[in-house]
């Protein structure tokens, strides 16, 4: 990014250049209209900033969906396992400890 914007300087000096400025003429113009660094690196600044927190989200959210699917995998290959019907009984269920004592 910064050596893009170091290449448009340059090329806005070399216009200024062209069009009969003196080399510190058009740098010091080249300069004025790019803003000052401070304001260049704020607004730079933001738009990382910006890029960084919508791809936080994007992960966050893909992150959530992925759990979600795979909780309901699970749960669906589960199910039949922790059946209470009473052949389901008689077979010792990884799911017991799930089911209330009477």
């Amino acid at each position: 990014m910064l050596r893009e914007v170091e290449a448009h300087r340059r090329d806005l000096c070399g216009e200024l250049a062209a069009d009969g400025l003196s080399r510190e003429q058009a740098e010091a113009r080249a300069v004025r209209q790019f803003g000052a660094a401070a304001a260049v690196a704020a607004r730079f600044a933001a738009a990382t900033a910006s890029t960084t927190a919508h791809r936080a989200v994007t992960i966050a959210a893909a992150a959530f969906v992925a759990y979600a699917g795979v909780f309901v995998a699970f749960a669906t290959a589960a199910s039949p396992l922790c059946a209470t019907s009473p052949k389901a009984r008689r077979v010792s269920s990884p799911c017991s400890w799930l089911q209330l004592r009477s």
